[in-house]
């Protein structure tokens, strides 16, 4: 299983240029899975950035995208940039371009199997309450104590030792810093946004990880494209 987070498809104003960043990253992604015969691709929330009108040319891309997944499962969890665009509803009319037997729409939190492990899956927003015990979530939180950025903590949302209790695995887009943590035995991971969008986002590494569904083992695959920013000194966060 592939995961990657907030693609974020639009960013700085639907621009030409960060809509073809996007397709070059797509493009590596799709030769990443394909040379390691992944079928099953999920998506993390915020594959859309904005809730204002969709441009042709981001609709074009996203079709593009999606379609150089091909053929791999996409699931991909609403995230709360993209939650509320109309692109996907049925009576969008926008849906016909991203009619793909492949993908599926995750709006609302629910639970499901894969290769004898559960998986509850949460997109945004999902209160503590709403998640059932499982072996893996995915899901789009604030979780409190970790950074969305270098110089950034969430003191806010879901407490990370209830949230461990209810999974070994926890994987959760929104914040782009990409991080990882141990949490009474559960590992969390904010896998982060796939290609830097801006200049403090020099500072990490960015990318997608593989999860081993059977034995839930994970790792950590650097994206290869181009930082357009430029890291001149080691910046020591707070």
């Amino acid at each position: 299983m592939a995961i990657f987070s907030d693609l974020h498809l639009g960013i700085h104003n639907q621009s030409p240029e960060w809509l073809e960043r996007s397709r070059e990253w797509a493009g590596w992604f799709s030769s990443l899975i394909k040379s390691r015969k992944i079928q099953t691709v999920f998506s993390l929330g915020d594959f859309f950035h904005t809730s204002q009108p969709i441009s042709e040319e981001t609709m074009y891309s996203a079709k593009r995208i999606l379609s150089l997944f091909h053929p791999a499962s996409i699931t991909m969890i609403l995230g709360n940039h993209c939650r509320n665009i109309s692109v996907w509803e049925i009576d969008s009319p926008f849906s016909p371009a991203l009619d793909f037997t492949n993908l599926t729409i995750i709006k609302s939190p629910q639970k499901m199997t894969s290769h004898g492990k559960s998986f509850f899956l949460a997109p945004w927003p999902c209160h503590l309450r709403q998640i059932q015990p499982c072996d893996v979530i995915l899901g789009h939180f604030n979780i409190e104590n970790f950074k969305p950025s270098h110089d950034e903590v969430c003191f806010s949302g879901l407490k990370p030792h209830e949230l461990s209790r209810l999974a070994s695995v926890i994987f959760s887009g929104h914040f782009h810093l990409r991080s990882e943590e141990t949490v009474e035995k559960c590992k969390i991971v904010y896998v982060g946004n796939p290609y830097p969008f801006y200049p403090n986002d020099a500072w990490s590494q960015k990318g997608v990880y593989i999860l081993n569904i059977e034995s839930l083992d994970y790792e950590f695959v650097p994206s290869q494209i181009q930082n357009p920013y430029v890291q001149l000194s080691n910046p020591q966060p707070a």
